[in-house]
């Protein structure tokens, strides 16, 4: 059985960023959206390797969503496999963000 997750990237201002797997299309077009329409404002994302990123967007700021379906390995989803336990680790304890 083949499966299939869509992995996105976002350039703004020529630097393109990965998205995590669960940043969407619709939610990403709609916070950008909104903060353009009230005349500026940041936008958080959250990028591979569990990373967030607050970008700072206006009526001015270039920006390309990009899209792409890819195939994943079953044995990557597969719920009943084991996997390893790296702890309770919360990356986004701190509070902190990067500003781009």
């Amino acid at each position: 059985m083949s499966h299939t997750i869509e992995r996105l990237h976002i350039s703004v201002e020529g630097v393109t960023h990965a998205l995590a797997p669960l940043e969407t299309v619709g939610n990403l077009k709609r916070d950008i959206t909104e903060v353009v329409r009230a005349g500026g404002g940041f936008v958080d994302v959250s990028v591979d390797g569990g990373q967030r990123l607050s970008i700072f967007f206006s009526s001015t700021t270039p920006v390309t969503i990009s899209a792409k379906t890819v195939r994943v390995d079953a044995d990557i989803i597969d719920a009943t496999r084991p996997t390893a336990h790296v702890g309770d680790i919360d990356p986004y304890a701190s509070g902190y963000v990067d500003l781009i």
